[in-house]
C-alpha cells in the first residue's frame, strides 16, 4: 500500500492517462462534495470509473422532530442529484446506511454481537437511492445489516473485492468527527484483511487521506485569499492523540 496523505484542497498527485477506478469514501452524504468534489469531477472528465461509498445517511441532525429516517433519505436523494452534477450517476453511489455518529463507537466497542441503535432510532442499514435503491449490504448479502462491527468490516472489504480501486480517497483518523475517523479505521482494517487473501495479496492501491474537521480548530479552513493557494495547515494537526496507520 503506497503511503500518501493530503490536506483538504491539496491534491497534488500526478495522474496516468489510462482509465482507472477511483473510490471516494464519505462518512456522511455531504462529505464527498466537501472534500473530494475536484477529485470526482476531474476523474470523471478523464474517463475514470468513479465509485462513491457513503458510510452513514447523516440522519441524526434534523430540524424536523423525530423524522430522522425521512431526513436521511432526503439527504440520499439530494446527494444523487449533486453527484450527477460532477459526473457519477446513481448506480455509482453506494449507500451503506449505518448509524450517524455511531461508527467510531462501533469500531472500538468490545461487544461485537449486540446490535447498536443509532441516535436516530435505527439499528440496521437502509437506503432508497443509489445502487439498486437499497443499502449496499442488501445488494451484496441479500438483507439489511444490523449495526455491528463485523458488518461494516464486511461491507468495506466487499467494496475492495468488487471494485479493486486504483486510488482511494478517505477522511483521516485525525478528523475530529467520529464518523470521519470511523471511515479511516474501517478502511485500514479492510485493506489489511484483503491483503492477506489470495485475491488481494498483490493489491496495492494509492490511499489519500484528508480532513474536513480539523482537530481543536472549529473555524478551519479559513479562505486562503486566492483560489490558487492551498488552505493553511491546521494548527494542531501534529498534537492530536490520534496517529495515522497508512
Amino acid at each position: 500500500m503506497r503511503r500518501r496523505h493530503f490536506v483538504l484542497g491539496c491534491f497534488l498527485a500526478s495522474y496516468i492517462v489510462t482509465a482507472r477506478t477511483i473510490l471516494v469514501l464519505a462518512p456522511h452524504p455531504d462529505d464527498a462534495a466537501l472534500y473530494a468534489s475536484g477529485v470526482i469531477y476531474a476523474a470523471h472528465q478523464r474517463g475514470d470509473v468513479v465509485k462513491i461509498a457513503f458510510l452513514t445517511n447523516g440522519d441524526f441532525y434534523t430540524d424536523i422532530d423525530d423524522h430522522y429516517v425521512e431526513r436521511g433519505l432526503k439527504l440520499e436523494e439530494e446527494t444523487v442529484a449533486s453527484m450527477a452534477e460532477l459526473g457519477p450517476q446513481a448506480e455509482d453511489l453506494l449507500f451503506l446506511g449505518y448509524g450517524d455518529t455511531t461508527t467510531e463507537f462501533i469500531y472500538h466497542r468490545k461487544d461485537e454481537t449486540s446490535v447498536v441503535t443509532s441516535p436516530a432510532g435505527v439499528s440496521a442499514t437502509y437506503a432508497q437511492y443509489g445502487l439498486n435503491r437499497q443499502s449496499f449490504h442488501e445488494t451484496v448479502f441479500g438483507s439489511p445489516a444490523p449495526y455491528v462491527r463485523g458488518n461494516i468490516r464486511a461491507d468495506f472489504r466487499k467494496i475492495l473485492e468488487i471494485h479493486r480501486p486504483d486510488e482511494i480517497f478517505a477522511t483521516h483518523l485525525v478528523d475530529e468527527n467520529p464518523d470521519h475517523a470511523g471511515v479511516y479505521l474501517f478502511l485500514y482494517d479492510a485493506l489489511v484483511a484483503f491483503s492477506r487473501t489470495e485475491m488481494g495479496k498483490f493489491y496495492n492501491p494509492a490511499v489519500y487521506c484528508g480532513i474536513v474537521h480539523a482537530p481543536n480548530e472549529s473555524d478551519w479552513p479559513q479562505k486562503p485569499g486566492s483560489q490558487s493557494k492551498p488552505f493553511a495547515r491546521p494548527k494542531y494537526l501534529e498534537l492530536t492523540a490520534r496517529r495515522p496507520g497508512f
